[in-house]
Order: C-alpha cells, then structure tokens, then sequence
C-alpha cells in the first residue's frame, strides 16, 4: 500500500470499531466525531494529505526498495547524510503544520521500528528475533499502519 491520504485514515478510523473511554463515557466507534477527539483526528489527516500535495511529496514519501510505490520518509531507514536530512525536513513539515502541538505522530515510531528493522540481523544473532523485527517492519510499511507507544500509571503504590 503506497502512502495513504486523509480521506483513507478517517475510512480506517471509521471502520475500526474501536472502544474509547474517556471522563466517564465509552464511544463504540465514531471517534473522529467526537469533541474531545474531532480536531487531532483531522489534523492527523490533513497530515497524511500533506504526503500527497505537489509541494511536500518529495520531502514526505521516498520510493519504497520493496514495492516500488510512495511511502512515508518515516519508514526510509537512513543510510546516508542525504537521508537524514530528508527525516529531518520531513519531520519538520509535520511539525511545523501541526505549530508542534502533535508529540507522537506517526514519524516517530515508524522510524524507531525502521531502525529496528534494519537490525534484524543483530536480532537474531543475539537474541534470536531477528525475523519478528524484520516482518514488523515490513508489515508497518507496507500498510502505512502508525505504530504507537503508550504508558500506563502504574498504581501499585496505591494498593
């Protein structure tokens, strides 16, 4: 799948059935609609727009060594100076249109999974995972998926 646009995030979205709670109320679906949610969900898209406009498609997407379509710089594992000057303008176009208010865009975990990725190797040489890293990788880019990190408050403390 080559980079995906606006429209196609907000279809996924859509379709995804996800359960969210939040102050007390659980949404079944329809978050890009709800209040709380409704301006991050289309900024997130104008982003995946961006991918595509004639004035940011060379800095955002990169041919893909595998399938040969655009995908995300994101998913580009640097090997030269010139590539890591291409993440950084990117990663600046997204920053810059979000006025830097949005700290976990896709950008920054599909690097750190390309990363990974292009260590594979290493993997399974010390710890025998090498093929799991890689397929993430690959799996990631090829459906222009965002991976996410997230921290839970451990409340241990409290018990």
């Amino acid at each position: 799948m080559a980079a995906r646009t606006g429209k196609e995030y907000l279809e996924r979205l859509a379709s995804s059935g996800a359960t969210v709670h939040i102050q007390g109320e659980t949404l079944k679906g329809g978050i890009q609609d709800h209040p709380a949610f409704r301006n991050v969900v289309q900024t997130y898209a104008e982003l995946y727009d961006l991918q595509h406009s004639d004035d940011h498609r060379d800095v955002l997407t990169c041919t893909s060594p595998t399938s040969g379509e655009r995908v995300g710089t994101s998913f580009l594992a640097p090997t030269t100076p010139d590539d890591l000057v291409k993440h950084r303008s990117a990663f600046k176009v997204w920053a810059d249109h979000s006025n830097g208010m949005l700290c976990r865009t896709g950008d920054s975990m599909n690097s750190s999974l390309m990363a990974l990725a292009s260590a594979a190797d290493w993997f399974a040489e010390y710890y025998f995972f090498g093929d799991p890293v890689r397929m993430a990788g690959a799996y990631v880019k090829s459906y222009d998926r965002e991976p996410y990190k997230t921290k839970v408050q451990d409340f241990l403390d409290r018990v």
